[in-house]
């Protein structure tokens, strides 16, 4: 089983990936959060494998920094608009990043399943 943390602001967002990794018997969605702070909250307390994060801010960037260093099991997945943001987030620990305006449910799925699978 693979536990995902989901940290979106936007509603719907959340609610589509919800939806769409519910479809899944292999990965839980242990939890959905709208703050980084709330998520690395969440992780110091549970088990998570996968952060699927959104960093349209500078905040969401230390999240990545901070989540990297202070849990290196946890791996993370950025899911951003922004070119600029998905350089930095792999610079600072990330698996990989996705584009929130070309990445179908299909490709966030197959995703999880290498981050999960892969090796740091």
């Amino acid at each position: 089983m693979i536990n995902v943390l989901l940290l979106e602001k936007n509603l719907i967002i959340r609610e589509a990936i919800k939806k769409e990794i519910e479809k899944y018997d292999f990965i839980t969605l242990v939890q959905m959060v709208k703050e980084g702070a709330e998520s690395v909250d969440y992780i110091k307390n549970n088990h998570v494998d996968i952060v699927i994060m959104d960093t349209q801010q500078t905040a969401g960037l230390v999240t990545v920094a901070l989540i990297a260093s202070e849990y290196p099991k946890v791996r993370i997945i950025g899911f951003t608009k922004e070119g600029s943001d998905a350089k930095r987030m792999i610079e600072l620990g990330a698996y990989s990043c996705l584009c929130k305006y070309n990445t179908t449910a299909t490709d966030l799925i197959t995703e999880i399943k290498a981050c999960y699978q892969s090796e740091f």
